[in-house]
C-alpha cells in the first residue's frame, strides 16, 4: 500500500518531499523520495522529523498476521505508536493519517446493520490485530485532543484486495477445493479494492478531513457468494469444530488457515460499516464495489481459482 501512495505523492506538484521509515527498501523510489531504513520503535525518528520539518504524517505500518509474535506485533504496533507520538508532538507535524480497520467493531450477532462510526469498538477475543488498532486509535485520540491544532484522520478500511494486497483468508482458497463455512451461518462480508483505499489515502493528504471514517467497498457479498464466485465447495462445520481444525493446523504449522483465531467470528456474523459519512463530508466514494474488488483479486490471482473437478 505504501508503494502506490509513494508513486502517487511522487508526480503531485505540491508535494516536495516525501519522507519513508520502513524496515525494507522501497519496490520503487523517486527524487522526492527521502528513505530511511528504520523500525518505528526507534527514537531517531524524532530528530529526522524535527530536521526535515514534515508537516504531514501517514502511518501505515502494522503487523497484519500477528500469529507467532504476538508480543512483537504489539511493541510494533502499540509502542511504535507511542513513539510516533512522541515524534509528531516535538515537529512541525499538523496533520495524522491513520490506517485502521473495521474489524474494530467485532463481528457479533448484535451488530447493527450497517455499523456507524459512532459504535463502540468491540474486538472479537483472538484478534490482536483488531485489538491493537483499537489502542493505536486511542493513543492519536488523546494526542489529537491535548494538541486540537493537529487534524486526526482515521480510516477503519475493510480487509484490502488488490494486485498488491492479499488476504490470509483467502489465501487458503487457492490450493484447496473447499471453503470451511459454519453451520447455519451465511455472514455477510466487504471488500475494498487497493486503488480506492490509495486514493482516500491521496484525499487526506490533500484536504483536511479531521475525524474517523468508515472506508468500505460498496454492497457487501455473502459466504455463499464468495465461495461461488471463487468456484469453491462451501464445507459446513459447527463453530466449535471450526475452531478445533484451525487450532489443529496452527498446531501442526499447516499454513491453511494462517490467521488468528478471532477472525473465526466472521464466518458466523457480519462486520458490515457503512461509509454514508464519508460520501456526504467529502463527496467519496469507491470506484469499486464489494464484488468489483472480489473479482478483481480473482482475475489477478487466476491461475490460483479454478472450478473443483467433478468427481
Amino acid at each position: 500500500m505504501g508503494s502506490q501512495l509513494l508513486a502517487h505523492l511522487a508526480r503531485d506538484q505540491t508535494v516536495e518531499q516525501i519522507l519513508g521509515f520502513d524496515v525494507h527498501e522501497p519496490h520503487s523510489k523517486t527524487e522526492k523520495l527521502k528513505f530511511f531504513r528504520i523500525d518505528i520503535r526507534n527514537s531517531a525518528i524524532i530528530p529526522l522529523l524535527q530536521t526535515e520539518r514534515v508537516d504531514t504524517l501517514v502511518h501505515l505500518a502494522f503487523i497484519m498476521n500477528p500469529v507467532g509474535i504476538e508480543r512483537q506485533s504489539y511493541d510494533i504496533d502499540v509502542n511504535g505508536a507511542r513513539n510516533l507520538i512522541n515524534a509528531v508532538k516535538s515537529s512541525c507535524i499538523k496533520k495524522v493519517i491513520l490506517s485502521s480497520s473495521t474489524s474494530v467493531y467485532g463481528a457479533h450477532a448484535d451488530n447493527p446493520n450497517p455499523i456507524d462510526e459512532g459504535q463502540p469498538c468491540r474486538p472479537n477475543p483472538g484478534n490482536l490485530y483488531a485489538a491493537h488498532k483499537v489502542a493505536m486509535e486511542k493513543l492519536f485520540t488523546t494526542l489529537h485532543n491535548a494538541h486540537q491544532d493537529i487534524t486526526l484522520t482515521v480510516f477503519r478500511i475493510c480487509m484490502i484486495l488488490g494486485p498488491h494486497m492479499d488476504n490470509n483468508i483467502l489465501r487458503a482458497a487457492r490450493v484447496t477445493p473447499g471453503i470451511l463455512t459454519v453451520k447455519k451461518h451465511n455472514p455477510h462480508l466487504q471488500f475494498i479494492h487497493e486503488a480506492d483505499v490509495v486514493r482516500a489515502l491521496l484525499c487526506a493528504v490533500r484536504n483536511d478531513m479531521p475525524g474517523i471514517f468508515n472506508l468500505v467497498g460498496h454492497g457487501s457479498i455473502t459466504m455463499e457468494r464468495l465461495c461461488k464466485i471463487l468456484h469453491k465447495i462451501r464445507i459446513p462445520l459447527n463453530f466449535t469444530m471450526l475452531r478445533f481444525v484451525h487450532g489443529f493446523f496452527r498446531v501442526l504449522r499447516i499454513p491453511l488457515m494462517d490467521f488468528e483465531s478471532g477472525w473465526l467470528h466472521f464466518f458466523r456474523a457480519s462486520c458490515i460499516a457503512d461509509s454514508t459519512k464519508l460520501e456526504h463530508e467529502f463527496a467519496f466514494r469507491p470506484s469499486f464495489s464489494t464484488e468489483d474488488a472480489l473479482r478483481s483479486y480473482v482475475e489477478v490471482k487466476k491461475l490460483s481459482f479454478k472450478k473443483p473437478t467433478k468427481i
